[in-house]
């Protein structure tokens, strides 16, 4: 039911801000945000959302500490942004893939990740028919063996890129990370095999790579979000000072 009302609510939502939006039809200089732009806004909200099935989330969900679960899809597009409790780091396998966090737009390509610390707004989507193939991979603070590593993960939200040998060396541990899961969890060894894997593929990043410079300038979709965001808190900042 909970679930139900939240759907309800976002698809309310976004029906509200096409109608702002195509009002509002002269530009606003302080957010260089043009009529256009609420064009490519409308068409965007317009477009379905598909559901993907995270299995990786409804792991933790059930106690997990760690999850990943690997998909491919087409036009699986997400138009709201959303956080996590824990740390999520996004594998692209195939195809291409954009995600938008913080207002920033990043392009992942094949062989790159995002890594999004626990409570950073995040989405991803693809162009039209554009497929693509991906893993996440989900794991809790108490699953980071070093304080170090954990405050490294915890201010390393990102797009990186690695060179292709440490590519490679990521996808296999993921991949092993894969197998084990599916494994029998009466193993007593079961989660310190998880544990190991995932510390090893953590280590193996933040000793090799690091996070890509933020880019400079944002992408249409996110100056739409910022413009979003700061209309609606005006707008709900003069309902509640009205009341």
């Amino acid at each position: 039911m909970a679930i139900a009302k939240l759907h309800h609510f976002c698809f309310v939502r976004d029906i509200f801000l096409q109608i702002l939006l195509f009002r509002d039809r002269s530009v606003d200089k302080t957010n260089n945000f043009s009529y256009d732009d609420a064009k490519f806004l409308g068409k965007n909200l317009g477009k379905k959302e598909v559901k993907m099935i995270d299995r990786a989330a409804i792991l933790m969900e059930q106690g997990a500490s760690i999850a990943c679960h690997r998909v491919e899809g087409m036009n699986d597009n997400m138009s709201h942004s959303h956080y996590h409790t824990y740390f999520e780091l996004y594998f692209l396998e195939g195809g291409e893939r954009h995600h938008v966090m913080q207002d920033q737009q990043y392009e992942t390509k094949v062989g790159s990740f995002m890594i999004f610390a626990p409570y950073i707004m995040h989405y991803s989507f693809s162009d039209h028919d554009v497929s693509f193939k991906r893993t996440v991979l989900y794991f809790k603070d108490e699953a980071v063996a070093s304080p170090v590593l954990l405050d490294l993960l915890k201010n390393g939200s990102g797009l990186y890129e690695p060179e292709q040998k440490i590519s490679s060396s990521i996808h296999f541990l993921l991949n092993e990370l894969q197998k084990e899961q599916e494994q029998e969890r009466d193993d007593p060894l079961h989660e310190t095999v998880m544990e190991n894997l995932l510390n090893t593929l953590l280590l193996t990043i933040m000793r090799s790579t690091q996070a890509s410079p933020k880019p400079e300038t944002q992408s249409r979709m996110a100056k739409v979000i910022s413009y979003i965001e700061k209309k609606l808190s005006t707008r709900i900042a003069f309902t509640r000072y009205r009341g």
